[in-house]
């Protein structure tokens, strides 16, 4: 296995982001406007999560749809929120591959969705938002192995139901800090 270098790494990151972005300009004009506002630490960023969707035996077009599923729910999209983003994908990548399944994919959209309507009704996640997200998929994370097995995404999926959520993960942030 070749082990490729940070310049190479970044260089690959660039051309990926750059398709993504040639092709969503027709697809997704806004998306496109968006993402392509983004520093260079945004985009290396994006490119962690365009990567979650690479190398899944879909056809290219197949694979941006997806990504453009979970990004274009991100409300005015920044580095630092693909930073949340990329780690609350880590929760939901179960065999630690950096790609997400189609279960994966769909446990993060029904995520996105909920929380997109926490703090608004405008159905895009805010930074703040992702926040919560990222802090609720850790407070349920009990063994600590930063992923999500189905047993705890059940314990999550139960307190979003029976609202107790907001009040159980602001406990644990309270007494944390």
């Amino acid at each position: 296995m070749r082990v490729m270098s940070r310049i190479e790494l970044d260089e690959n990151a660039k051309l990926q982001v750059e398709a993504f972005l040639d092709a969503t300009r027709e697809e997704d004009p806004g998306l496109a406007r968006s993402l392509g506002a983004l520093d260079e630490k945004g985009q290396l960023e994006l490119a962690g999560v365009l990567g979650r969707f690479d190398g899944r035996g879909l056809a290219p077009a197949q694979q941006r749809l997806m990504a453009r599923r979970f990004l274009g729910r991100l409300r005015k999209p920044t580095g630092h929120g693909l930073v949340i983003a990329n780690r609350v994908l880590d929760y939901l990548d179960r065999d630690g591959d950096a790609r997400l399944n189609d279960h994966e994919a769909s446990v993060g959209l029904e995520l996105l969705d909920i929380f997109a309507r926490v703090e608004s009704d405008n159905h895009s996640l805010s930074e703040r938002e992702l926040e919560l997200l990222e802090g609720a998929v850790r407070f349920f994370d009990r063994d600590s192995n930063r992923v999500l097995d189905e047993g705890e995404l059940q314990r999550l999926r139960a307190a979003i139901k029976d609202g107790t959520l907001f009040s159980t993960v602001g406990k644990s942030t309270a007494t944390k800090a």
